[in-house]
């Protein structure tokens, strides 16, 4: 059996993704609303992949203010 040696990596660099999204970016589904209810697919529960969600690149404060 053959692991691949860059899974962790792979698995660090989702996070990282992740962090940056959540740390520079506003997010917010169309028109305010809730989270769209689930899809079902089969035996699978997905998000719904018609729902609309927003970014906007959040505003950093001047330096010193």
């Amino acid at each position: 059996m053959h692991i691949s040696p860059g899974r962790f990596f792979a698995g660090y660099e989702l996070k990282i993704i992740l962090a940056h999204i959540l740390m520079n970016y506003d997010m917010k589904f169309e028109d305010n609303g809730p989270r769209p209810p689930n899809k079902w697919f089969g035996a699978a529960i997905i998000p719904d992949p018609t729902a609309k969600v927003y970014f906007r690149r959040r505003q950093t404060a001047p330096v010193g203010a």
